[in-house]
């Protein structure tokens, strides 16, 4: 996680086969972030720099999904709707 120059961390993710990475990254506001692959997920909070040990409240808005492609993990970013 990251939110510089305040907060740069590494959090340590579930192992899974690197052909089938698959993380979803949704928003939960006030720097709240949700990690989710399959039925693993992680709760980070950038401005502390924290990790959560449990999920708290609501899976959030999608924002992106990282995948690997060619052997490089990449971040394809969701189709957002526009407030009405």
């Amino acid at each position: 996680m990251q939110r510089l120059p305040d907060c740069l961390r590494r959090v340590e993710l579930a192992e899974m086969p690197a052909d089938d990475v698959e993380i979803e990254l949704l928003s939960n506001g006030d720097n709240v972030w949700t990690l989710r692959a399959g039925k693993e997920q992680w709760q980070v909070e950038t401005q502390t720099c924290t990790q959560y040990p449990d999920v708290k409240g609501s899976e959030g808005e999608l924002i992106g999904v990282f995948r690997v492609e060619d052997k490089k993990l990449v971040f394809e970013a969701a189709v957002l709707e526009p407030a009405k």
